[in-house]
Order: structure tokens, then C-alpha cells, then sequence
């Protein structure tokens, strides 16, 4: 056997089926030459073929390398160990069917003249290749960090590579250490940290003996290149990080400030109560404290639905808080609940005393809890100092009624675990009680919240302290809300943050995407936010190729592990971020991306070099500030996806909504977050292809139903049904936009009933929903699927079909209903008046459309169209 010279001449080349034929060379790998060397002429021994020599390139051409290095000048940080400017000797060893080819180019370049190309296909999934060099390469010190610069064609489409490195330590034994994901086009700089444990398996002196490539594609040829292979340990010098603005509330001792100790205040939260729910009548409940026997105290609310009762016991908080509705158990709430970590967490009670209408109890050596209530909630507050503790566990609901878990769309998916809703059913109770309970997001000292699988009961949830980079964990401090209501509107978390910046101006407007400028203006459509006119901004995002590039400024895992961000970026750290969030910004609006789309603990530095570290209220504070900066700097609406609207709401202008949950149950949305932030749209939808009628009536009405503003997304719309979204959404959502609901019902088949009662009492599967918002604005929304829907509005009389809807107001009517079995569009507002017959009614109101749809413009501009 032996190694096949072809027409890749020079190149080295190894079929799938040849043996490896040892070739006793002294060559040199190509580390620590200056970069810009060049290779002496090589003459291969008689008899041998001439793929193991490195040939001489053409003459230099022209600098290729990133532009952002060719303006910023940048240098690498460190020497490496292998630099590509030289391979003699280097072969792969290939793992599957296909072939490999492993050569030195100028063609593309990054830090010298020189990098590695590799050419491959395999035939078969599961294809991996390793690159040899001739003889391992002694490592020049211990390292615990690995880099790699390598670049992938973004042709091959998604997905990539899995790259490891190899090292042969002292005793024979080779090691693979994950470098991460060849995903991005471009250049990428691939990093592993190797944890302590695998180190210490590691007999120095060490070297280098290869780079493992793994899950290949198949039956495609691929080129990949490879520079700057670096083994070095990684040193953490002082970092200046400037203080932030401070928290806009007054902190509680164990709170922690991190970055945010600044002279000047964030604007955010708007309320010490933070993420109290607020009642309408909160100032009638009268509130007592009693102690009803030795240790046990009784917290009582008295309102115009009834007595409430929250019963702890003083020296047994692990039991959990009891629940009295009207004099009846509801159950034990936060049962078991305990601090993580703790051996003995059942430890005496040295204090408890009352403090006024609160209540503080202070267990030896451990921590204290202090309760009270506001309005209608239990307010916990948790404190453990010391770092013993590693978390807050709520526990779970116990007694002789019924938990149902309830999930509001806003409240639910990545937050889970952070707050919990559900309601209880128990016996003899008149009607079933809503409960919520819920960390508070602005006091917390957590590094992140998690939910809590129980087998046989429900559970509340956790919050989790990780220590930082030094291996200490932060103070326990946690500010709990538990809630318990008849009327599901008492128990909302509420959103503590002010309207966003411009969120005025975008909830007049509709959100356009795809091209099309030029038709909107043809249909006469005009005050629309286009999407591909908007700058995409994600300051937390940070490129290995970029000028501002720094390692210092990356956020850390616990073990110092740089956080990764999308792929080929990893994240910056928040309060660093901030600095990069002016700035002057041509656009209609800007779109802050993924970035609002995860909770803040995506962002949660653990770098112990920074104020707040392994505490994602660093990360919360700062992303928010970035969020308004962008939004004053930029004098436009800032929008982010939707994921994690219930946090950044108002620090957004807005949010491009992930969908429209069925049954509609916009309670949340509607009552929390529309009077701050503007939801745009019901889901993106597959731009491959034309939506038909059908799907574009559930979308319009998942978008009313939901207080949206419009979402055209152009590639999947005719002309037609551009226009028909647009005269209709542009008539409607101003009406309701940023206005909380007077009045929000649901038809169960024979009456109206309260957003609690259609949960409860099965009437929100028929999903037809009414409501009301200022003096005399009403909209009525049919969810349901199979069933039409007669409504009355006034003296008119509608029959909506599965996905019709109806808005009214004096002098206003927009509605999508039946008309003799025929479904059709029309609008009446100040500006103009619709009609759409749908292909078959064609009179209305005096209005004549034989075919098409008519528009009929008010005002000094006023002409008639129709198409």
C-alpha cells in the first residue's frame, strides 16, 4: 500500500481503504517560525511519492484577510503553537468512507501569509478525519485553554462540523478536548477550557497530536481552513468595569447592588411594590396579624369578595403556608419548602418578633424571613448570608383540594419557574380560587430560576445560587409573592416598567416584512415600519474578528468557560455592553434581536472580577438600560422577539409575538403588558408559499384578539389580502393599543361570563371572546374553530364565522362576518371606508363591488380605489 499522488500534486491525499505506510521523515510542524516565513525547496527522497511535500505557493497575493483586521490592525494575542505557514509532513487519517485533502493556501488568509485548507467528501453519515502532524508537537507549557481559528463556506448550509483537539501526554495516552461547532460562515474562533479533573489526568510533557473533525456531511465537497493552533493558561488580570446607574428602589439589607451604584437612577422599576399585583380596590382591604396560638400567626385580608387568610407556623416554615378562603382550606402552599444545600436546615428559631403588620423570624446561624401583606399578597422575604446556601426551593401545594396549573400566554415557556399560576377546586367552596406565587425579578440575587418536577403534587419552583469564578456563592436573598383571588385579574404579577421608548408612535403603525416599498405604495398604503429598513443591533453579541474584540470583556462560565452567543459570536458582558448601546441610528426602528427573546440569566456573568457577579440582576439592569439607551439614541421604537416579554416589556418598545395560544386568553397580555409595550403580529409564518383566506382570517384574528398591532409579512400575501390586513388592522388596533380593557367576557352558549368563570367553568374552550376598552370601543372575537357566532352590536346584528370578528364605536365599524352564507370584510372609520364581498356579495351598505374590493379615501386627498 501507499499513499496515491493525483492531480491535488502536493497535496496529501489518504483513500479510505490504504494503510498508514510509516515514513520515517525529520520534519518540522511549522510552530514558532515568524509568520511571514516561507518554506525552503524540498526534494523528496528517491522512490516516494510526492503527496507528503508542501510545494511552493504562487506568489503572494493580494491581502484577503477580514476587513474588520485589515482597519483595526489587530495582532493575535499570543504566539501559537502551529501557525499552517508550514504542513510538510502532515497527513489525514480518515474515519469512514471519502477522501481528504489537507494543503497550505494564500488563497484565503487570517494572521500570516499563509493558512491550512482541507478538502473532503464523504459518501456515508457518521464521517470523521483526523490531521496528523508528522510528529506530535511538545506543548511549551500547561495549559488550560485551547483555540483554534478555522473557517467554514457558508454554502454547505446548516449545521457543522464537531472539532476536537488531541494531546499525547508522557505516558502514551491521548486526550480529546472539545474545541465546539464549526456552524458560522466566516471565520470562528473555536475555544475549549479544560476542567481541572481531565488536566490532572495529564502526564506532562505533553504534545500536540492532532485535530479530530467529526459529524461531515455527506455526498457534498467541502472546504474548510485552519489557522493558529493555541494551547496556553489563560490568567485573569484586574478588571476596571465602570458603576452603572442604580436601581430605581430602595434596597433591603442582603440585597446586592453589583454594577448598578452609580449617582444616577435607572428609570425602571416604577413601583416599590414591584411585581405586587395590583387590585383595583387594593386601599378596601383591611389586614390584620394575629397570633391564633403559641408560634402559629395568622396574616388576614378582608376585602369585597371575602376574608382570606394566610396561617404560618413560626418554628416549622417547611410546613408550608396554609389558606383560608371565606373560612374554607384551600391547602398548604410552599410546603417543604427549604434552602438548598443546607444540612440542617430545620434549625432552631432564635428571634421572632412582629415589626408592625410583619412578621420577622431569624433561625440560628442560617438566615431569617420576614412576612407581611400588601393588599391581598403574602410578601416572604428570604435571607441567608454566608454563601452556605445554594438555592430557594418553594416547595409544593398540598391539601385536600385540587391544583389545576394554569398557563397565561407572556407567563409561561423559558420562565417557567420564576412564577407559578393555577387554580384550586376544594369542597364545599362556592367557586375555585386563583393562586399565584413569584419570585420578584428586581430584588433577586439569584443566578437563575428553574421549575421543580414533583411525582405526585405541584411544584412552586426554585431559585439557583451558583458560586463565581472565585468559588463563592452570593448571599441568599429572594423576595417571594404568593397571591390567592376568586378573580384571576388579582392575581397578575405586574410588569414594573415604564411605557417604551416611541411605543406611541409604533402602536399607530403596522410592522412590514419582505420586499414590496413600491407595491404598498401602489395600494395606497402608507404609516408601516418596515422591517428590512430596521438596524439589527444585539450589543451582547461579541465577533472574534472584530476590532473591539477583547477575551476580557466575554461573560464566564463558573469555571471560566467563555458564555457562547449565536453562532461564531460569544456574549459580551452586560454592564460592558451598555457603553456600545448609543449612538446615532439611521432607521425607522431598531431591532434588538434574540436579545429579549431569552431571560436574562442567558446573560449571567460569573466573572468574579465584576461587581453582581453569578447574579442575573447584573445582567437584568444592564440589559435594560441598553434597551432604553437604544431607544433615546436611536429617536425610534426598539423591538425585540417575543420569549420573554413579561420581563423586558417597556424596555422594549415592542415585541414580535410568537404566536396566538388557543383558546385566546389574553388576560395577562391585555391587563400587564399592553398599557407599556406594543405586540406585534401573531407568529411569523412560512414566507415559501401564499396563505390562504383562511389561515389569514385566524391570523387577523389571533392578532385582534390579542391586542396586536398588524404584522404584514408581504412574500405570503396577494395584493389583495395586503390590503384587506392592512384596511383592517389600521382601522382597529389604534383603538386599543396601549389601553388597558374596561371589560374582558367570554360567550359560554347562553351568557357572558368573567375571564375566571370561562376558566374554570369550561367556557374559554369556545374561545369567543368579548371586550370592551375606553367609553365605548367593543370588539368582539370569534376563536372557535367549527362554530359560528351571532353577536348584536347595537342595532346591527352579525353572525362571525370560525375567525370573524367585529370592533364598533360611535361612527366606527370594522368587521369580518357572514352575509347570507358569505363571508365578508368591511370597514367604516374617519379616514375611509372598505369593502371586500370576497368574491361573492357585492352590495353593502350602498356600496357596489361586482368583483374585488373597494377603498373609498376621506379627506382633501381623497380618491376612490379599487382592484
Amino acid at each position: 500500500m501507499y499513499l496515491k499522488a493525483d492531480s491535488w500534486v502536493g497535496a496529501c491525499r489518504v483513500p479510505a481503504v490504504a494503510c498508514a505506510l510509516a515514513v520515517s521523515l525529520f520534519l518540522y510542524s511549522g510552530c514558532g517560525l515568524p509568520r511571514s516565513g516561507q518554506g525552503e525547496d524540498h526534494v523528496e527522497p528517491a522512490g516516494l511519492p510526492v503527496s507528503g511535500v508542501a510545494p511552493h505557493d504562487a506568489p503572494m497575493a493580494a491581502d484577503n484577510r477580514p476587513v474588520e483586521l485589515i482597519a483595526s490592525g489587530r495582532r493575535e494575542t499570543r504566539d501559537p503553537q502551529v501557525d499552517f505557514d508550514f504542513i510538510l509532513g502532515w497527513h489525514p487519517e480518515i474515519l469512514g468512507k471519502g477522501d481528504v485533502v489537507f494543503d497550505r493556501t494564500t488563497g484565503k488568509q487570517l494572521w500570516g501569509e499563509h493558512v491550512g485548507e482541507i478538502v473532503f467528501r464523504f459518501e456515508e453519515p457518521g464521517g470523521a478525519f483526523i490531521l496528523r502532524p508528522p510528529e506530535p508537537v511538545v506543548l511549551r507549557e500547561r495549559f488550560d485553554c485551547v483555540n483554534l481559528w478555522a473557517h467554514r463556506d457558508g454554502r454547505h448550509g446548516k449545521g457543522g462540523l464537531t472539532v476536537l483537539a488531541l494531546v499525547k501526554d508522557a505516558a502514551g495516552r491521548e486526550h480529546e478536548f472539545f474545541l465546539g461547532q464549526l456552524e458560522a460562515a466566516g471565520w470562528n474562533l473555536l475555544h475549549g477550557r479544560i476542567n481541572a479533573e481531565i488536566l490532572d489526568r495529564i502526564e506532562y510533557p505533553a504534545a500536540f497530536s492532532g485535530i479530530r473533525f467529526s459529524n461531515c456531511p455527506v455526498s457534498s465537497t467541502v472546504t474548510n481552513y485552519v489557522d493558529s493552533l493555541g494551547f496556553y493558561h489563560e490568567t485573569f488580570p484586574p478588571l476596571q468595569v465602570q458603576p452603572r446607574a442604580a436601581r430605581n428602589l430602595e434596597l433591603r439589607p442582603g440585597q446586592l447592588a453589583g454594577i448598578q451604584t452609580g449617582g444616577e437612577r435607572l428609570d425602571f422599576p416604577v413601583r416599590e411594590e414591584t411585581v405586587v399585583p395590583g387590585t383595583p380596590d387594593a386601599g378596601l382591604f383591611e389586614t390584620r396579624l394575629d397570633e391564633v396560638s403559641g408560634g402559629v400567626y395568622e396574616f388576614g385580608c378582608r376585602g369585597r369578595a371575602g376574608d382570606l387568610a394566610y396561617r404560618v407556623e413560626s418554628g416549622a416554615l417547611e410546613k408550608g403556608i396554609g389558606v383560608r378562603w371565606k373560612g374554607r382550606d384551600l391547602g398548604r402552599f410552599f410546603s417543604g419548602s427549604r434552602l438548598l444545600g443546607v444540612d440542617r436546615a430545620d434549625r432552631a428559631v432564635s428571634v421572632v418578633r412582629r415589626e408592625g403588620e410583619a412578621l420577622y423570624i431569624e433561625f440560628e446561624d442560617l438566615g431569617a424571613r420576614r412576612m407581611e401583606l400588601i393588599g391581598p399578597s403574602l410578601v416572604l422575604w428570604i435571607r441567608a448570608a454566608g454563601g452556605q446556601a445554594s438555592g430557594v426551593d418553594l416547595g409544593i401545594f398540598q391539601g385536600k383540594g385540587t391544583w389545576h396549573a394554569l398557563e397565561l400566554p407572556g407567563l409561561s415557556g423559558s420562565l417557567n419557574g420564576l412564577f407559578t399560576m393555577g387554580w384550586v377546586t376544594a369542597e364545599p367552596l362556592e367557586a375555585p380560587c386563583f393562586v399565584s406565587s413569584s419570585f420578584d425579578w428586581y430584588r433577586s440575587n439569584a443566578s437563575w430560576f428553574e421549575p421543580v418536577v414533583h411525582s405526585n403534587a405541584w411544584a412552586f419552583g426554585r431559585a439557583v445560587y451558583q458560586p463565581g469564578t472565585d468559588g463563592r456563592r452570593t448571599d441568599i436573598f429572594e423576595r417571594v409573592v404568593l397571591t390567592v383571588s376568586p378573580r384571576v385579574e388579582d392575581t397578575l404579577v405586574n410588569v414594573s416598567n415604564p411605557p417604551g421608548n416611541l411605543v406611541d408612535e409604533l402602536s399607530s403603525r403596522m410592522w412590514v416584512e419582505g420586499e414590496g416599498a413600491m407595491k404598498l405604495d401602489s395600494l395606497g398604503i402608507g404609516n408601516v415600519v418596515h422591517a428590512h429598513s430596521t438596524v439589527t443591533l444585539d450589543v451582547m453579541q461579541a465577533n472574534p474578528v472584530s476590532e473591539s474584540w477583547d477575551e476580557n470583556h466575554l461573560i464566564r462560565e463558573p469555571d471560566g468557560e467563555w458564555r457562547a452567543g449565536r453562532p461564531g459570536h460569544f456574549l459580551r458582558k452586560a454592564p460592558l455592553a451598555v457603553e456600545a448601546s448609543g449612538g446615532a441610528f439611521a432607521s425607522s426602528a431598531l431591532s434588538a434581536g434574540e436579545l429579549c427573546s431569552v431571560p436574562p440569566w442567558r446573560y449571567v456573568d460569573f466573572d468574579s472580577r465584576v461587581p453582581g457577579a453569578a447574579t442575573f440582576g447584573q445582567a437584568y439592569y444592564s440589559i435594560g438600560e441598553i434597551l432604553r439607551n437604544l431607544g433615546r439614541a436611536a429617536s425610534v421604537p426598539v423591538v425585540g422577539d417575543g420569549g420573554a416579554e413579561a420581563l423586558y416589556g417597556g424596555l422594549a418598545g415592542g415585541y414580535l409575538a410568537g404566536g396566538f395560544p388557543e383558546p385566546f386568553l389574553p388576560v395577562f397580555q391585555l391587563n400587564r403588558l399592553q398599557p407599556i409595550t406594543c405586540r406585534i403580529g401573531a407568529g411569523a409564518v412560512s414566507p415559501d408559499r401564499v396563505m390562504s383566506d383562511a389561515e389569514l382570517d385566524r391570523y387577523l384574528a389571533g392578532q385582534i384578539a390579542y391586542g396586536a398591532i398588524g404584522r404584514l409579512q408581504l412574500p405570503a400575501l396577494t395584493d389583495r389580502q395586503i390590503f384587506r390586513a392592512w384596511s383592517m388592522m389600521n382601522a382597529v388596533q389604534t383603538n386599543y393599543t396601549l389601553r388597558t380593557p374596561g371589560r374582558i367576557a367570554y360567550w359560554d352558549g347562553e351568557n357572558y361570563v368573567s375571564t375566571s368563570d370561562a376558566i374554570t367553568g369550561g367556557g374559554l374552550g369556545r374561545s369567543q371572546l368579548y371586550m370592551s376598552f375606553g367609553e365605548s370601543f367593543e370588539l368582539w372575537v370569534n376563536g372557535n374553530r367549527g362554530e359560528d357566532w351571532d353577536v348584536r352590536v347595537g342595532e346591527d346584528r352579525w353572525r362571525l364565522p370560525p375567525y370573524g370578528w367585529v370592533a364598533a364605536d360611535d361612527g366606527f365599524v370594522a368587521v369580518s362576518s357572514l352575509k347570507k352564507g358569505q363571508r365578508m370584510d368591511y370597514v367604516e372609520c374617519n379616514q375611509y371606508t372598505w369593502f371586500d364581498g370576497r368574491g361573492g356579495v357585492q352590495r353593502f351598505r350602498g356600496i357596489s363591488c361586482p368583483m374585488g374590493s373597494v377603498s373609498i379615501r376621506r379627506g382633501p386627498a381623497a380618491d376612490d380605489s379599487r382592484f
